[in-house]
């Protein structure tokens, strides 16, 4: 391969690979921007916790389904195709959510904008593995991941402060022509692989992919990963990305904005622990023992944070940070399961251990709503209900149960490599 040529696959590489970081920055907004909505959407369709609950699961309703079946299509063909078709998807979902005032056509829009973002974090991490040779692929899925997780830092604290401004419906309809034009630029500037990879690889058929993913879903230790992943993203995708900024709302009296912005912290966290942790899992060339001593860790720091929370709101700003910094280990995930399976179905693998990770926010985001409402003495504001901290305490114990878990799941991993880091990013 020629010097202009590898100049133009390393220009190309770092290009498409932004673009795919950015699908996933986007789509994030998109998860968790209810967070910094929950009085407005309340009010707005005239729904309890539960309900607003249920609203943002819609989202995960398709989400989590769709990442089996978007890990075979993305095997079969290709990241450029697909990521164009999701933002378009997550572009009309945007629009829908925003114009109507039927709460059953919010939670279409939500569901259809799950359906689109669902393509975002498999696509980006194919096009890490077939845009990037001989680098370890935990430290630049780290990297990658800490970046696109800007945009929950964004979709929350600076987001909340649009909302604020121009109102949930606005901010929702500009997210849908940032969807189109995010459409737009992947059709004409992503592609699948540099041109050497299309000469030596074959697409695999249909039959193949579905022999891989029955090759995944039969292993023990698969299940095990995935278990792991599903638990220790709870903190992340339940809590930070739906119940923070209400918890710290009635916790100390502030507005969405200052909530907004404790609840971006936990991002903030992932962003310094998603590489660091990366990094030094790969230098050691394990990745178990920070789910066990991260999973002690943070049901130590939940236990504090739901029934000893500080007097202040900015000393609970460090407290999630660190939350945040240990709640990264679950990123370890991915890279684990590539290993321990074949390298010829590394996007049903990871797309399995996802979809693992948003059933479980299938069920505890409404599950949360409805264990708030559970003991919610009748107190409105405004039209929207009050909760106290009791009631809070009582629906957040559900976190430091799951990390329970997480650390007898993680006693039960085997670490068995039946392909290197090296092969996985090769492709």
């Amino acid at each position: 391969m020629g010097q202009v040529m590898k100049r133009k696959i390393q220009v190309m590489r770092w290009m498409i690979w932004s673009i795919a970081v950015f699908y996933y920055f986007y789509e994030y907004i998109i998860r968790v921007m209810p967070s910094v909505m929950s009085k407005e959407l309340m009010a707005s369709f005239d729904v309890d916790a539960a309900g607003f609950g249920s609203l943002s699961a819609a989202y995960m309703y398709a989400y989590a389904p769709m990442q089996i079946p978007v890990g075979m299509l993305m095997d079969r063909y290709g990241a450029r195709r697909l990521l164009t078709i999701g933002a378009f998807m997550c572009a009309i979902g945007s629009f829908l959510f925003a114009g109507t005032p039927i709460f059953f056509l919010a939670q279409l829009g939500r569901f259809f904008t799950g359906l689109g973002s669902a393509f975002a974090f498999v696509g980006f991490v194919y096009v890490c593995n077939h845009w990037f040779q001989g680098v370890g692929i935990a430290l630049i899925v780290g990297l990658g991941n800490s970046l696109g997780m800007l945009g929950a830092v964004i979709g929350q604290g600076p987001l909340s402060y649009v909302v604020n401004h121009i109102g949930w419906r606005s901010t929702s309809t500009i997210i849908g022509f940032i969807g189109l034009a995010l459409a737009a630029t992947i059709l004409l500037l992503v592609r699948n692989e540099p041109k050497g990879m299309q000469k030596h690889e074959k697409k695999p058929s249909l039959k193949d992919v579905i022999a891989n993913m029955k090759g995944v879903i039969a292993y023990k230790q698969t299940w095990i990963v995935a278990l792991i992943c599903m638990t220790a993203y709870l903190p992340t995708v339940t809590f930070a990305g739906l119940w923070c900024v209400p918890y710290i709302q009635d916790l100390y009296n502030v507005d969405n904005t200052t909530a907004g912005y404790a609840s971006s912290m936990i991002f903030i966290g992932w962003l310094l622990g998603g590489p660091m942790l990366g990094h030094y899992s790969d230098l050691i060339k394990k990745r178990k023992p920070f789910y066990v001593v991260n999973s002690v860790l943070l049901f130590i720091l939940f236990v504090i944070i739901v029934f000893y929370p500080p007097p202040k709101v900015y000393e609970m700003f460090l407290l999630l940070i660190l939350l945040g910094v240990l709640a990264s280990v679950q990123l370890l995930t991915y890279s684990t399961v590539v290993e321990i399976n074949n390298p010829e179905a590394k996007g049903s693998a990871v797309a399995f251990t996802n979809f693992a990770a948003f059933i479980g926010a299938c069920v505890t985001q409404p599950l949360v709503g409805w264990l708030l409402d559970l003991h919610w003495n009748g107190v409105e504001r405004g039209g929207v209900p009050v909760y106290t901290q009791e009631n809070f305490m009582f629906a957040l114990t559900l976190f430091p149960i799951a990390m329970i878990f997480t650390f007898i799941f993680s006693l039960m991993l085997k670490e068995e490599h039946q392909s290197d880091v090296s092969d996985f990013v090769a492709g």
